[in-house]
């Protein structure tokens, strides 16, 4: 998939106002690479979608996730 129809992709997903998918599809993405990562609320959250406490990740650091279909941070 190259760039464009990744942007086509996103531009689509906007137009539908389907960011809360995106944003569950994103979580679930990331819990693959970090199975600790667990779910914020939707909405309200100051932009983080989810998060891994420090004791619960490998190398004992905190990890947070931030997705978004725009490229604005709130």
């Amino acid at each position: 998939m190259d760039r464009s129809a990744v942007a086509r992709a996103l531009d689509a997903i906007i137009d539908e106002e389907e960011g809360m998918r995106f944003q569950g599809l994103a979580v679930r993405l990331a819990q693959q690479r970090c199975p600790a990562l667990i779910a914020c609320e939707r909405k309200k959250d100051l932009g983080l979608d989810a998060y891994a406490p420090a004791p619960t990740t490998s190398d004992g650091v905190g990890v947070g996730l931030m997705c978004s279909i725009t490229p604005e941070i709130f």
